[in-house]
């Protein structure tokens, strides 16, 4: 267990474990309110959320968020 625990933290030290587990990071990007009410507006229509998704190149997880 000891060991695990030293590979772990020696892992984390390794920059290029670091630049490797930050590589596949998405970038934040944030709607704006507008955007957003657009979006609750078509959604509350009775729209498709996988055509609305797509419009505003926006996860599912997004469309639960607003």
């Amino acid at each position: 267990m000891i060991h695990y625990v030293q590979a772990v933290i020696m892992a984390s030290k390794d920059p290029q474990m670091n630049k490797q587990s930050t590589a596949h990071k998405r970038k934040l990007e944030t709607k704006t309110i507008t955007q957003k009410l657009e979006t609750f507006r078509r959604l509350k229509h009775g729209e498709n959320k996988r055509k609305v998704m797509a419009s505003y190149t926006i996860r599912s997880s997004t469309i639960y968020g607003i």
